[in-house]
C-alpha cells in the first residue's frame, strides 16, 4: 500500500478509483477502507482528496492557473476544485497562488 500511496503522491487524481488500488493489493473494498482508516486514520477518499488538495499548493505557488490546476487533478470543473479546497484549507486557491510566479 506504500508503494501506491507514493506513486499517487507523485501523480495524484482525483477520480483515481479505489477499484484499481484493490486490484494491485488483491483485497476487496471494504479491507482497502479497513487499511486507510487503520493506518492513515482517513477514508480513501478523504486522504486522495487531501492529497490532491495539498499537491497542488505547488502548482499554485508557481503561478498556475487555478482552471489549469483543477484539470490537471482530474476535477470535472474549477468550482469543484475550489469547493474542496475552501473546505480543507478554509481559503480559496487564489490566496496561495503567486500571480507573478512564472508557471
Amino acid at each position: 500500500m506504500r508503494r501506491l500511496c507514493e506513486a499517487f503522491l507523485e501523480l495524484p487524481h482525483v477520480h483515481d478509483a479505489p477499484a484499481r488500488w484493490c486490484a494491485e493489493l488483491n483485497v476487496s473494498e471494504r479491507t482497502l477502507a479497513r487499511l486507510f482508516r487503520r493506518g492513515i486514520g482517513l477514508s480513501f477518499s478523504q486522504w486522495r482528496q487531501r492529497a490532491c488538495i495539498l499537491h497542488s499548493l505547488h502548482h499554485l505557488a508557481a503561478g498556475m492557473p487555478v482552471t489549469r490546476v483543477a484539470a490537471l487533478l482530474g476535477y470535472d470543473n474549477p468550482a469543484a476544485y475550489t469547493a474542496a479546497f475552501g473546505r480543507l484549507l478554509g481559503r480559496p486557491p487564489t490566496a496561495y497562488r503567486t500571480p507573478n510566479a512564472s508557471g
